[in-house]
C-alpha cells in the first residue's frame, strides 16, 4: 500500500514541476526510481535492479564485505537447513537475514532461528513468502555505518551514522 501511495504522490508532485520533455536527473529511493524510469525524462534515473541484487555484486565484492561468510537461499530452504546453517556460522541461532533484492521486500535484521522454528513464523515475521531469495550470515556488531560516493579521482560525498 505504501508503494502505491508513493506512486500517487510522485505523479502529482512531479507533473506539477516538470514536463515530459524536461531534462531531469533523479537521486532518491530505488522504489521511487522505478517511477522515474516510467517517465520520458532524460537522463532520468539509472536503475539496474539485477545489478543491485546482493547475488550479483557479492559475487565480485563478497570477500571485502562485513558479512563475507554467507549463504543465498530461499526462505523455505533456510528453515529446512537451519541447524546446518547455525552450525556452519558458529552461531547460537542469531543470524543476519536480508533480501537479495535491494528493493526492500522486507527489512533486513538479526533473527533468532531457534525462536522462529517454522517457515510460517519466519514468513510472518518478514511479511513475505517462502520462495524469496535471502542472504543469511552471522550477526555482526556494528557501531558505525559509512556510505560514500566517489568518481575515479574524487570523493564526492561521505555520510556516516
Amino acid at each position: 500500500m505504501l508503494y502505491v501511495f508513493e506512486q500517487i504522490i510522485f505523479h502529482l508532485v512531479a507533473n506539477a514541476f516538470y514536463s515530459d520533455d524536461d531534462c531531469v536527473i533523479f537521486k532518491g529511493t530505488l522504489n521511487l526510481g522505478r517511477n522515474v524510469l516510467k517517465t520520458s525524462w532524460i537522463p532520468g534515473a539509472y536503475l539496474d535492479e539485477k545489478n543491485l541484487r546482493c547475488s550479483t555484486y557479492y559475487n565480485y565484492f563478497g570477500k571485502f564485505l562485513l558479512n563475507n561468510k554467507y549463504f543465498f537461499l530461499s526462505l523455505g530452504e533456510l528453515i529446512r537447513r537451519k541447524d546446518e546453517i547455525i552450525q556452519y556460522l558458529n552461531s547460537d541461532g542469531e543470524v543476519f537475514i536480508r533480501p537479495d533484492s535491494n528493493m526492500k521486500p522486507f527489512n533486513a535484521g538479526a533473527f533468532n532461528l531457534n525462536r522462529l522454528n517454522t517457515i510460517n513464523a519466519l514468513k510472518s515475521e518478514l511479511n513475505t513468502n517462502d520462495t524469496i531469495l535471502v542472504l543469511v550470515s552471522k550477526k555482526q556488531p556494528i557501531t558505525k555505518e559509512w556510505r560514500f560516493l566517489s568518481t575515479k579521482t574524487k570523493l564526492l560525498q561521505v555520510h556516516y551514522t
